[in-house]
C-alpha cells in the first residue's frame, strides 16, 4: 500500500473513533479497523508503516492508545519475532512509540515475543497503562 492509502485508513479509524456502528462514520471506522486487522496477518510491513505514520503525526494519547491495544498488539501477536527489533529501535527514537509500548497487552504473542517485549519495557522504564 502507498503512504496515502495508509494515511486514509488511519484517518478513517481515528476520525471516527466515537462513531456508532450503523452510521456512515461508524462503518468507516469498522472498515479501517478491519483493514488494520487484515494487515496484521497478511501485510505486516504495511501495518508497520501505518504505525510509523501514526508516530510522526499529531495524534494524542487516546488515539495512540487505541492503536497500541489494536494494531500494534495484533502485529506482535502475528509477527512479533519479525518486528521486535524494529519496535526496540522505534522505542529508543520516538516518545510516541514508547507510549504505545505501554498500551500493549500480551494478546496472541508467543512466550518468546512476550518475554522480549517485557524486557523492552523494562529497559526503557515503560510502565503498562
Amino acid at each position: 500500500m502507498t503512504d496515502e492509502q495508509l494515511k486514509a485508513i488511519l484517518s478513517d479509524y481515528i476520525t471516527n473513533l466515537d462513531a456508532r456502528v450503523g452510521t456512515q462514520a461508524g462503518e468507516a471506522r469498522l472498515a479501517a479497523h478491519e483493514s488494520m486487522f487484515q494487515m496484521a496477518s497478511n501485510a505486516p510491513n504495511d501495518l508497520w508503516r501505518l504505525l510509523e505514520i501514526a508516530w510522526d503525526s499529531e495524534l494524542g494519547d487516546r488515539e495512540l492508545g487505541m492503536l497500541a491495544a489494536g494494531a500494534l498488539e495484533d502485529l506482535l501477536g502475528h509477527h512479533g519475532e519479525d518486528f521486535m527489533e524494529k519496535l526496540e529501535i522505534a522505542a529508543r527514537q520516538n516518545s510516541k512509540a514508547r507510549f504505545m509500548v505501554a498500551g500493549v497487552w500480551r494478546g496472541g504473542m508467543s512466550n518468546a515475543v512476550w518475554e522480549r517485549f517485557l524486557l523492552l519495557r523494562e529497559r526503557f522504564g515503560i510502565k503498562p497503562l
